[in-house]
């Protein structure tokens, strides 16, 4: 009988780590009430060790509208099934509102998964291209006139349109080579910086087209690319890499020369050709130093460090060969060529 109830005491403490190895945070609430300004990134925190395993105790809930999203004023609950962490949602008073014929909707803005006020400038403008792509897309051939171009309403002409290209496009400049070792290696895409938009007046040898928007004067030589119909979703979960080998560097630090921290955003040399998902977070490490063993009495020995986990990355972008990332945490300085890898 004793040893019954050290068995069935055993599993109900270890029962959390059981869990596809799903580690609670020791300081976890038992219910959260979401607040406006919070990211799921935040919440899962507050829940998890590691957030990335949120998939694996986040329950989706039919009964409730829009399960996968979280609002302000919603309420989550931890509770345990056989043994097994749990997060429940329940919708917060101020989340529904009743019409006559008893239907519930949402009245606020769910809340994202990343602080996308940090994002929001790269996802406008930032698009991955090959040299070909870039190479090969419509080009400016001259202006009105020969006139510089600087704003809506200007008419400017394009060769290489073709009519079932459409008829509303973006207007593309070639920008950051991405190199697959950051500094050296083969090329692996081109930022394309946005500069505006535009549509097609008329269809010819050059196409005539007229300016909607635009950021800074179009210069011959920009590239067009239809407009892209499909939009960057904020509600996602994070998750770690399906692939346990995966392994890659940063390349790129945005808005920053050698290191960057928390809440920056960085280009990684791992894309959809690799598997790559909008979600995935990988942890950011930094190689030891090698140091001299004054201890040892051996002459000239050394050691090298092992290497030390530096931060995480949460994926939020992807492209063919490149991905772009915000640093969700950073103990330390987070610098360009920093290995990449599984959390």
């Amino acid at each position: 009988m004793k040893k019954a109830l050290i068995f069935w005491v055993t599993l109900l403490v270890m029962g959390p780590l059981w869990a596809d190895e799903v580690r609670l945070n020791p300081s976890h609430p038992e219910t959260y009430v979401v607040v406006k300004g919070d990211t799921l990134w935040d919440i899962a925190e507050r829940f998890l060790q590691e957030p990335w395993y949120w998939p694996k105790v986040w329950h989706i809930n039919p009964e409730i509208k829009n399960p996968h999203l979280i609002y302000p004023g919603d309420i989550i609950h931890l509770v345990y099934e056989q043994g097994r962490p749990v997060l429940r949602l329940s919708r917060g008073p101020d989340q529904v509102k009743w019409s006559p014929k008893a239907r519930i909707s949402p009245i606020t803005a769910a809340i994202p998964t990343i602080p996308l006020e940090q994002v929001d400038q790269f996802l406008r403008r930032a698009r991955v291209l090959s040299r070909q792509e870039l190479s090969s897309a419509p080009y400016v051939v001259s202006g009105r006139d020969a006139h510089l171009l600087t704003g809506s309403e200007d008419r400017f002409y394009v060769r290489g349109l073709e009519q079932q290209d459409g008829v509303h496009f973006n207007l593309y400049r070639e920008g950051k080579k991405f190199l697959e070792q950051g500094d050296k290696g083969d090329l692996v895409g081109v930022e394309a910086d946005l500069i505006g938009s535009a549509r097609v007046l008329r269809y010819g040898d050059p196409s005539t087209l007229i300016m909607e928007s635009s950021n800074r004067e179009v210069r011959v030589g920009d590239r067009l690319l239809p407009k892209q119909s499909e939009e960057f979703s904020p509600y996602f979960y994070p998750k770690a890499p399906a692939q346990q080998e995966l392994e890659g560097k940063i390349i790129h630090l945005v808005d920053a020369v050698k290191q960057t921290g928390t809440n920056q955003v960085v280009v990684v040399n791992l894309g959809s050709e690799h598997g790559i998902e909008v979600g995935y977070v990988f942890g950011v490490y930094q190689s030891g130093l090698k140091v001299r063993d004054k201890v040892s009495g051996k002459f000239n020995d050394s050691v090298a460090l092992p290497d030390e986990k530096a931060g995480m990355v949460l994926v939020y972008q992807v492209f063919d060969n490149v991905s772009y990332g915000i640093v969700m945490k950073a103990g330390r300085a987070i610098y360009l060529g920093d290995r990449v890898a599984n959390p």
